[in-house]
C-alpha cells in the first residue's frame, strides 16, 4: 500500500531482470484504487524517475485503469513519445465458406478491442505474462480475455504505478518456467 501522505505517484518494481526462464506470469489483486493506475514492463533506469507512468521517457508497455494501452519511448524532455495502442486481442474465429461453383474460401474474424474488458477496479484480478524470448507482454484481467503486446525491450521489469495515499495491489502469485501449466492460462 502507499503511505498515507505521500503525494506523487509511485512505482513498484519487482522480479529479476536477468532471469534465466523465458516466461514469467504474476497475479495481482487490486486491493485499493481511488487514483490512476498502470500495471505493465518497463526498462531501468526510469526517466523521470517519479510521476505517472504514462508520462515516461524510457520504454514501457502499461495497462491502465481505465483499459487503455499505453507505450512510452525515449524522447526530449518536452516531447516524450506517447502511444496510446489499440491492441487486437487474442482469439478470434476461422470461417470456412464454400461457394458451388467457385470453390472456398476461409474468412479470419478478430476479436475486437474493447477496453472496458480490460479495465480494472477495487478487488480486480490482473494476470500478465512476460515471454522474454519473443520480447511480449501478455494481459488479462479478471478472466476476460488476453492481449498480447510486442517489442518489450530486453531486460524489462514488471511493475505498478499509482498515486493516491491507500491505494494497493497484492501480488498472490509468480510463475517462471519454459512454459506455463495449462491451469494456469
Amino acid at each position: 500500500r502507499k503511505v498515507p501522505g505521500a503525494s506523487t505517484a509511485t512505482y513498484v518494481f519487482w522480479g529479476d531482470p536477468r532471469a534465466a526462464y523465458p516466461l514469467s506470469r504474476w497475479t495481482i489483486r487490486i486491493d485499493k484504487k481511488r487514483s490512476a493506475f498502470y500495471i505493465g514492463v518497463a526498462s531501468l533506469p526510469l526517466d523521470p524517475p517519479e510521476g505517472f507512468a504514462k508520462y515516461l521517457q524510457s520504454h514501457a508497455i502499461m495497462l491502465s485503469d481505465s483499459g487503455n494501452v499505453f507505450m512510452t519511448q525515449p524522447g526530449t524532455p518536452r516531447n516524450p513519445l506517447l502511444d496510446k495502442i489499440v491492441p487486437v486481442p487474442d482469439g478470434g474465429k476461422k470461417v470456412r465458406v464454400e461457394i458451388p461453383l467457385l470453390g472456398t474460401a476461409t474468412f479470419a474474424a478478430k476479436n475486437k478491442y474493447r477496453k472496458h474488458r480490460f479495465a480494472f477496479k477495487d478487488g480486480s484480478i490482473v494476470q500478465m505474462e512476460l515471454d522474454r524470448t519473443h520480447s511480449t507482454v501478455r494481459f488479462c484481467v479478471d478472466k476476460k480475455q488476453w492481449i498480447t503486446l510486442e517489442e518489450v525491450p530486453p531486460g524489462a521489469r514488471p511493475f505498478l504505478n499509482f498515486f493516491t495515499p491507500g491505494d494497493g495491489a497484492s501480488l498472490l502469485a509468480a510463475e517462471d518456467g519454459k512454459t506455463i501449466p495449462e491451469e494456469l492460462q
